[in-house]
């Protein structure tokens, strides 16, 4: 048994009204108490919808970037405090830094959870980097869409889903979306950053979601792969 990393999109946390979506974390939870593929699973908790909404009001007055990747490293590690706090277990913990982390991880702590860790880095970028130090080959990310589409599907009904994609077809489709570099709140199936690391690394990225009431199972074996 190795470990696991999943990533948890901010967008998937909340519903449109900003309420938490608490039994949907709860049924993560009871899949996690009753797993035993893994050694340990690492959660890493995204900001997404909550963090969007708060810097939305305050974007055109703030020149820096610097703020507002310090606002969403903040709500990250709130979303992932909160979420720690459901498990009330002693076999889980929440940390605040990645060597830290995966020392934990590595001596036996069944769970860990993590936000955003520093400026710059998006919270898929810190689970790209956690799983290359623990030896995890695949990243599950739950988000609020089931695949990678070629378009916004909420935008355009033709837009196609994707089941599979290698990261140099991936980082091709959405380089206009993407851009070069990470920037706050980007709203993005998987940011730059993180996508060059995986391509570089050959980590891949399971990415699913959408349903929430799918089975916790089935989310983490469907969706789209993107891989080297």
């Amino acid at each position: 048994m190795g470990f696991a990393v999943i990533k948890i999109g901010g967008s998937i946390l909340y519903d449109d009204n900003l309420k938490l979506n608490v039994e949907f974390l709860k049924k993560i939870i009871h899949w996690f108490e009753n797993q035993d593929d893994y050694v340990s699973v690492v959660f890493v908790i995204g900001g997404g919808k909550l963090s969007r909404f708060l810097l939305d009001q305050v974007k055109e007055d703030i020149n820096s970037d610097s703020p507002k990747h310090r606002v969403g490293i903040k709500v990250s590690r709130v979303n992932a405090i909160m979420f720690f706090g459901l498990f009330n277990s002693s076999e889980v913990e929440y940390f605040e830094s990645i060597p830290e982390l995966c020392s934990n991880v590595t001596k036996g702590k069944k769970g860990a959870l993590i936000g955003g860790v520093m400026e710059g880095w998006s919270t898929d970028m810190v689970a790209a980097s956690i799983a290359s130090d623990l030896g995890v080959r695949v990243v599950n990310k739950i988000s609020n869409i089931d695949y990678i589409y070629s378009a916004d599907p909420y935008k355009q009904e033709n837009a196609k889903p994707f089941e599979t994609l290698t990261w140099k077809e991936y980082i091709k489709i959405f380089n206009n979306q993407i851009g070069y570099k990470h920037k706050p709140n980007m709203s993005a199936p998987i940011d730059i950053e993180c996508s060059l690391f995986c391509k570089e690394k050959s980590i891949a990225f399971r990415v699913s979601g959408g349903d929430l009431n799918l089975d916790i199972v089935k989310l983490l074996n469907s969706g789209t792969l993107v891989s080297s």
